[in-house]
């Protein structure tokens, strides 16, 4: 079984969108729109919050929030 992919883009604001649709895809519409925090906790410790429905992720990076996302769409949750 091949790891999925996803593409996404990014809303222009502090905190932003994340647009999530699954690779390949001709779909016109993403399949996820994920809210993902700017960085909080202390410069030497940023940390990263990303909301999908109900479920909340956190991580140090934005690319561990996405990471915990896209684990979220491939477990159909």
């Amino acid at each position: 079984m091949t790891t999925p992919r996803y593409g996404n883009r990014r809303a222009d604001c502090d905190t932003y969108l994340e647009f999530i649709w699954r690779l390949p895809s001709d779909a016109p519409n993403p399949q996820a729109i994920a809210y993902i925090t700017g960085a909080y906790g202390t410069p030497r410790k940023p940390w990263f919050c990303g909301v999908y429905g109900i479920h909340v992720v956190e991580g140090p990076t934005v690319a561990d929030v996405k990471a915990e996302l896209f684990a979220l769409l491939d477990a159909g949750q």
